[in-house]
């Protein structure tokens, strides 16, 4: 689902395949006004916003954050009906979400701690 690096200062991570590194990241902030004017035809706007979306769509290849730039602000174990979570914040108050399986419960409840001190 996710794989994360914590050397102490630079929280690293990405999703595992696409789908989880989407969900980790979510759209890239575009804004629409720069890619389409008044002036164009209306193909020429609907390029426009194809180019938007498609531009939104990229993502960097890992979250970085570095220690001061967020807050731990939950944590789940995984159980055998559910999978675990850990969610960090922001100050501008945008969530990140880890979601891991129970068999990582271990290692992310000592990230958890990590990220704490």
């Amino acid at each position: 689902m996710v794989e994360i690096e914590w050397d102490g200062e630079t929280l690293k991570a990405r999703g595992t395949n696409k789908a989880s590194h989407f969900a980790l990241l979510g759209q890239t902030e575009v804004d629409i006004d720069d890619y389409t004017n008044e002036a164009e035809s209306v193909k020429g706007h609907w390029a426009g916003v194809g180019k938007a979306l498609k531009d939104g769509a990229k993502l960097p290849e890992y979250l970085i954050l570095n220690r001061g730039d967020f807050s731990v602000t939950k944590f789940t174990a995984g159980d055998p009906l559910t999978n675990g979570e850990l969610t960090v914040q922001t100050p501008a108050g945008k969530k990140y979400q880890f979601h891991f399986r129970r068999k990582s419960n271990d290692e992310f409840r000592e990230l958890f701690q990590a990220l704490q001190s």
